[in-house]
Parts: structure tokens; sequence; C-alpha cells
């Protein structure tokens, strides 16, 4: 079932990205206050489901505590800011790619923290997801490696490599999370943590103008907020059945290639050939880590 989940996480999330990207520029809604409002929705619908409805069967630990403080406090609000504002600021030919490497440091890091030592092909397949990311946009360069060029001189390139980091080791803290206390009451938890220490960040940085995106803007922020919730429920229940974190790592990156082909599709853009020959690539990737 991992499987399943982690591909409907990946179409929640594709959706997420392409109204994400509108709110930000074209709604003019800031970056944090983005995050923490959509989050809202998606915390109290969760908190909702898991007092009416799920009755959690597991012991809470210390890990589980220990894990959503790491996130809620210090992984969510660096990486909310970080990431809303690479997107505003940044080209998104040369900031997406980075988040190509998100899959390989995973495999990496898993492999130290955890142990995790997946096939042969399922490798394969996470590092070909990595790869079709960067290759997508390979057609736009000016030099191969300009997104790593980039890193040097542009500061959304910069931001765009430590939420790479970020979302590593907040993957791993996640399943950490999920593995101590059950993926339901991890997401809740999560979220509700999330939402508070984001929000507060957001108020202290711009008192009363925090709030007012948000009733100007509410019917984007709150269709947002409906997609994130199955966004975090199907990521988690992902994480708690998967055997190797780095698959749902790679899988939730497939994410970025399903929105600019929605984007190509919606907007009638032309497909260049590189685009082509990266979803094929992922293709592979998805195929070889789908048999594992």
């Amino acid at each position: 079932m991992w499987f399943i989940y982690g591909i409907l996480n990946a179409s929640f999330l594709s959706v997420r990205r392409l109204y994400d990207k509108k709110a930000l520029t074209s709604g003019h809604v800031p970056p944090l206050t983005l995050s923490w409002s959509t989050r809202a929705i998606a915390a109290v619908i969760m908190l909702a489901g898991l007092i009416l409805f799920i009755q959690p069967d597991v012991t809470i630990s210390t890990d589980f505590y220990i894990a959503i403080i790491l996130v809620t406090v210090g992984f969510y609000p660096l990486f909310s800011w970080l990431y809303y504002s690479a997107l505003r600021d940044g080209k998104i030919s040369t900031t997406l790619p980075i988040l190509g490497l998100i899959p390989v440091f995973s495999l990496v890091a898993a492999y130290f923290v955890r142990g995790e030592t997946p096939p042969l092909w399922g490798i394969i397949g996470v590092l070909c997801i990595a790869f079709s990311i960067y290759f997508m946009h390979f057609h736009t360069f000016n030099h191969p490696l300009q997104p790593f060029r980039e890193i040097v001189s542009e500061k959304p390139a910069r931001k765009m490599l430590a939420v790479a980091v970020i979302a590593t080791f907040g993957a791993l803290v996640d399943k950490w999370g999920v593995d101590a206390g059950g993926p339901f009451l991890y997401a809740t938890f999560n979220l509700v943590g999330a939402v508070m220490a984001v929000a507060i960040i957001d108020a202290i940085m711009h008192h009363r103008r925090a709030i007012q995106p948000v009733f100007e803007k509410w019917h984007i922020i709150l269709f947002i907020g409906l997609v994130e919730l199955g966004v975090f429920v199907f990521y988690n229940l992902a994480l708690a059945n998967t055997p190797s974190v780095a698959y749902i790592v790679a899988m939730r990156d497939l994410s970025i290639l399903v929105t600019a082909a929605v984007g190509a599709y919606v907007y009638k853009e032309k497909v260049s050939n590189h685009t082509k020959a990266a979803y094929l690539i992922a293709a592979l990737g998805f195929i070889l880590i789908a048999v594992q």
C-alpha cells in the first residue's frame, strides 16, 4: 500500500505546487502567511477527525515528542520561509532542479542514520527520478552545471539548496515520529505544531499584516488547505509503510514533473524534447521503485 499512498501524495502535492505559485505571485500572499494559513485548514480537519473518529492505539513515547519539536520548531519555520521566498524570487528553471538532490541526499542520509540499504534497482530508480528533475530544465541552462553555479551567485538558489538539506533530514525525523506514534497522530500534532510555530514568527515579523491576506485571499487559501490535507495524510501513511524513506522522497519529488506537465497542458506551452526525455527517465525510475 505504501506505493499507492506515495502516488496519491505526489498527486496532491502537484496540485498544491501549482496553486502555491499562483498565491505567491498573482495573489501576493506572503510566504509565511501562505504556509501557516493553508496548514491551519488541514490541521483543524485532522484534529477534529482524530478526536471524533480515530483512537490512537499506541503508547506515545518520548521519541514522538522529540520528533514533533524538531520538525515544528526547527524545520518548518525555516523550510517555509526559504522555500516560498525562493519560489517567489527565483527562476523556476534553476531553483526547482536543485530539489532533485533531495532523493540523493535521502539515500545517503537514510543509510547512515537508519541503516537503510535499498536493492540496487531501487537505488537506480531513485537516482533516475532525481536526474529527471534536473534534466527537465537542461535545455534552459547556459552551462550544464548552471543551477549549481547559481548557488554561489544567486540567493534563491542557495535558499533552495538549504531547502533540500532540511527536507532530507525532515523526512528522516518524520519517519521516526510516525514509527513512534502512528501516521494520523503524528500528522495531526505535526500540523498543529507547525501552524503555531510559523504563525507566531509571521506575527512577530509582520504584526497585524500577517492576518490580512488570509481574509483577502480566503478562497485560494481554503482550496490549498484542503489539498494540503491530502498531502499530509498520504505522505505519513506512505512513510509508515515504506521499506525505504528514499522511495517516498523520490516519489514525492515526481510532483515537480507532474506540475510542469499539467502547467504545460493548461497554459498550452510547447514541451521540449529535453522535457519529454525527462518524463521518460522519471517513468523508468517510477517503474523500478514500483517493482521493489
